[in-house]
C-alpha cells in the first residue's frame, strides 16, 4: 500500500497515518480471513467432541463456603449482579458514544479553534481523567486483592526456593 501510494517505502512513508491505518486494520482483520480459509481448506475429519475435558479431575470437589450462604442468597446475588450488569452496559455504551462520537464531533466537526486557556483546561481535564482512570483500573484492584496477591507471591517464592 505504501509503495503504491507514495512510490517508495521508507521510514517517512511507512510512518504516515494512511499507511499505519491500513497496516493496523489489515493486522486486526487478516486472522478472520486466514482462520476461515485454513478451516475450509483442511477441516478436521472428526470434530473435537470435548470428551477429554470430562476426564479432567476436580482437585477440590468440596470447596468450603466461608459465608455459609443459602441458595436463596446466592440467587439474589446473581440477580443483583445481572441487574447491575445491564446498568453498566448502558453506561459503557453511553460513555463510548459521548466520548468517541458526540464530544469530538462537536469540537472538531464544527471546526472549533481552541483558545490558549481552553486548550490548557482541556489538557488539565485529560490528565486528571487519565490519573483517575489509572487509580480505578490499575491501583484499586491491587489494593482490593492485596491479601491474595501477597499469598500467591509467597507461594511462588517458596516454590522457587524449594528448587
Amino acid at each position: 500500500m505504501t509503495k503504491y501510494y507514495y512510490g517508495v517505502t521508507n521510514i517517512q512513508t511507512s510512518g504516515s497515518n494512511l499507511s499505519m491505518l491500513v497496516d493496523n486494520v489489515l493486522a486486526l482483520l487478516s486472522p478472520l480471513i486466514f482462520v476461515l480459509l485454513l478451516t475450509l481448506i483442511k477441516p478436521e475429519l472428526v470434530p473435537y467432541d470435548f470428551v477429554s475435558m470430562r476426564a479432567i479431575e476436580l482437585v477440590d470437589d468440596d470447596l468450603p463456603n466461608p459465608n455459609q450462604s443459602t441458595i436463596e442468597e446466592i440467587e439474589h446475588g446473581i440477580m443483583h449482579l445481572t441487574q447491575k450488569c445491564r446498568l453498566i452496559r448502558i453506561v459503557a455504551i453511553g460513555l463510548t458514544i459521548c466520548l468517541n462520537i458526540i464530544w469530538p464531533w462537536a469540537m472538531y466537526g464544527t471546526s472549533y479553534i481552541f483558545s490558549k486557556s481552553f486548550f490548557t483546561g482541556w489538557i488539565i481535564f485529560e490528565i486528571i481523567w487519565i490519573i483517575i482512570s489509572f487509580i480505578i483500573v490499575g491501583i484499586y484492584p491491587i489494593i482490593e486483592n492485596y491479601g491474595i496477591i501477597k499469598s500467591v507471591l509467597r507461594l511462588i517464592y517458596f516454590d522457587i526456593k524449594a528448587f
